[in-house]
């Protein structure tokens, strides 16, 4: 899941809203595949909004397959076991 928000209360330079972007996954990527999705989802939202990169958050939240359900079924109980 992906959400944006914006900060009420902080601006950037160019007097637009911060934007801060929430995304939830589940937890195994890599720290690489976490800075590339970072990056990647800053620049979509530098490029959409016409904002200062530096003014650009984005929150990575991990959840562990067994805090997870599809279809009311836990992931950790569909996923393939390591």
């Amino acid at each position: 899941m992906v959400a944006m928000s914006y900060a009420a209360a902080s601006f950037a330079r160019e007097g637009a809203p911060m934007p801060i972007i929430k995304v939830e996954l589940l937890a195994g990527r890599s720290y690489e595949q976490k800075r590339s999705l970072a990056a990647a989802l800053t620049d979509v939202a530098v490029d959409s909004l016409g904002v200062a990169r530096s003014s650009v958050q984005v929150h990575l939240q991990e959840m562990s397959a067994e805090n997870v359900a599809i279809g009311g079924t836990l992931v950790a109980e569909t996923a393939p076991r390591q």
